[in-house]
């Protein structure tokens, strides 16, 4: 079976319920069956053991990861996780820039992804549509 790949900006320790729920999808998921592909943030190494996937912290902290370095080594990052273990699919925290990472790879014949939407998705993308 193929594992699946998580793309998470917001992953414990970080603070937020976004960050607490993927926590929770990765504790509760089989062992070894996810792979998550995250930012550095203090207090993950303590962090991380408690997980029973794998978590691939790329050397860009969690608050980088939406600019444009962040993003690109983020995204060359979790390529080479995909290419290395070859996940069925990939699940995106956020639509940026999670969203973007997985689309990239996608396009680049990764994964097909889902993206799981919060509330502040929707207002940012209501706000674009009124501006547009």
């Amino acid at each position: 079976m193929n594992p699946t790949l998580l793309l998470a900006l917001n992953f414990p320790p970080f603070g937020g319920g976004i960050a607490r729920m993927m926590g929770e999808i990765a504790f509760r998921y089989p062992e070894r069956v996810l792979l998550v592909s995250t930012g550095t943030w203090p207090g993950s190494e303590a962090c991380d053991p408690r997980f029973r996937q794998t978590i691939d912290r790329v050397a860009v902290t969690a608050k980088r990861l939406r600019t444009l370095n962040g993003l690109v080594r983020w995204t060359r990052r979790a390529g080479a996780l995909a290419r290395g273990t070859s996940p069925g699919f990939a699940w995106c925290d956020e639509v940026k820039p999670a969203g973007y990472a997985a689309a990239w790879l996608r396009a680049r014949g990764g994964p097909p992804f889902g993206v799981i939407a919060h509330g502040a998705d929707f207002l940012l993308l209501d706000a674009k549509i009124r501006r547009s």
